[in-house]
Formats: structure tokens, sequence, C-alpha cells
């Protein structure tokens, strides 16, 4: 297993600027600086509030995501399409992705007992997280990525894939139910040799 860093948001957001409104970026964008990632396929795309601190740095940036939600970051490239639905696009040659560093998966909903009143992009699963993390790592397999970064309520296994680097972060919200649950993982997983 890769190196284990503990972080905490309110660390991240005395950091100032842009921290203190998206800390998971920080998160994302430090590890994504670390492994030297520049060319990304986000499947689970959303607003593109992960790559708000680093989007200059990403050489390519290639969006997926079943609704086109009102971005934050505009990527390079962006699917309408649900992760299996991407898989069979670039399965038959419909859509080609070269080049890919990393494929990343931030499946929403991760609670269905809560709902985010102020983020709809959150409320909105298709599917189940299994059936995400099985099409990004099938996916990754295809765009011969070397990396998957998860980001997730626990670690996960990915089959042909190694955890290189996992960020347990303490988050802080004024949501119901988050006793002891405001834990959330950022792993990056690295291709099997």
């Amino acid at each position: 297993m890769g190196e284990v860093i503990k972080l905490d948001q309110r660390d991240v957001q005395r950091k100032g600027g842009l921290c203190v409104k998206y800390p998971s970026s920080y998160v994302v964008c430090e590890t994504l600086r670390s492994f030297s990632i520049r060319r990304v396929l986000d499947v689970t795309f959303g607003k593109g509030r992960f790559y708000k601190l680093c989007r200059r740095d990403i050489e390519f940036l290639i969006a997926s995501d079943p609704i086109r939600w009102e971005w934050l970051v505009i990527p390079d490239a962006f699917y309408q399409a649900t992760v299996w639905q991407l898989y069979r696009l670039l399965k038959s040659g419909e859509v080609r992705v070269d080049g890919v560093d990393c494929v990343v998966a931030d499946p929403p909903r991760w609670n269905p007992n809560a709902e985010y009143k102020k983020r709809e992009e959150y409320n909105f699963l298709v599917g189940t997280h299994g059936l995400i993390f099985e099409y990004t790592s099938k996916i990754a397999d295809l765009a011969s990525s070397k990396y998957i970064l998860i980001h997730y309520n626990r670690v996960i296994d990915i089959e042909n894939y190694t955890p290189v680097r996992i960020v347990e972060f303490k988050w802080f919200a004024r949501y119901l139910n988050t006793k002891d649950k405001n834990t959330s993982y950022y792993v990056l997983y690295g291709r099997k040799d």
C-alpha cells in the first residue's frame, strides 16, 4: 500500500484564498501535481470542482457526466454520458481518448438517506457506486491510464491497480447525521505492472 496522508479540511482552509471554498480541489490538485499527472479523464465530472485550484496545470481535461451541469471549471472535451455509456463509446471507437494519465471517479450520493440542498449534482446517481467503479477501471484499461483516482467513503479494491497514495480527509459540514461519518478517502491507484 502507498503513502497515507491524514488531512483535516480546516487545515486546508487555513491556507486561505480558494482553499477556503474548494478544499477538495486542494487534495486532488496536490495529488495530481505530486505524480506529474497532466492529462485527466473525469467520468463523474459534475461541475468540475476538483480542478478549481489547478486547471491551468492540467494539459488536457476530459469530462463525462450524464448531465451537463453549470461548470465551475471548463473541460477541454465533454461527453454527456454515464460511465458505462462512455465505456461503450470508447470500446466501439466512437470516442477516442489518447494519452490519459489518470481516470477520476467521485460518485455522487454516498448516503442514500441524505439530501444535498445546495449541490444538486451530488444527489444525481445513475446506477450504483460499484458499477461506477467497475466501469471506471474498464475505461482506465481501455485508455491505458497509469492511474485511477477515486474519492469515496472508504478505500476499495480496484482490479489491476494498487493504492500508491491515500489521503484520509476529515471534512466538516452543517449537515445532520454526519457525526463519526465525516471521513472520506482520496485514493490514487497505480497500475500493477
